[in-house]
């Protein structure tokens, strides 16, 4: 019993090692690699070392992601990024995100103003707010289902 306990753990070790030797044969040429270039085998994308600008924007994906609104009244073709309110009112009345494009002077809108477009979007706000006040002023004035689910 015990030889076989010993046949079973260095069958184990020996696929291990054949494991770690093939992760170290497909993969371990890049580590090499950053190690020549850069002294670190282990560097990343946010080392000054690299020269690639690494950013983030601020809140992305923490509670000030979620809780804060109002960039989208200013800049409403790049504020989707900037909280989750914004992003949606911007992509709900517009292309908030100009349909993903990398280059922002790329996509520009067609309007002659982007003053124009947020008009428009402020516009289909009210709007849905003065259904949503009439509709309030109907169901009190002559109470129904239908206006009570609405």
């Amino acid at each position: 019993m015990a030889g076989e306990a010993r046949d079973f753990a260095g069958a184990n070790a020996s696929r291990m090692g054949l494991i770690i030797a093939l992760c170290t044969l497909v993969g371990g040429w890049h580590y090499v690699r950053l190690w020549v270039h850069y002294g670190n085998p282990l560097i990343g994308v946010w080392d000054p070392k690299l020269g690639i600008p690494w950013w983030q924007e601020d809140g992305f994906r923490t509670s000030t992601f979620y809780l804060q609104f109002g960039d989208v009244l200013f800049h409403p073709w790049s504020a989707a990024w900037r909280s989750y309110g914004d992003g949606i009112y911007a992509t709900l009345w517009g292309d908030g995100i100009l349909s993903g494009a990398g280059i922002f002077s790329c996509a520009r809108p067609g309007t002659a103003s982007s003053w124009q477009s947020v008009i428009g979007w402020h516009a289909a706000t009210l709007a849905v707010l003065a259904g949503a006040i009439l509709a309030v002023f109907k169901f009190i004035q002559r109470p129904s289902a239908e206006w009570f689910f609405l």
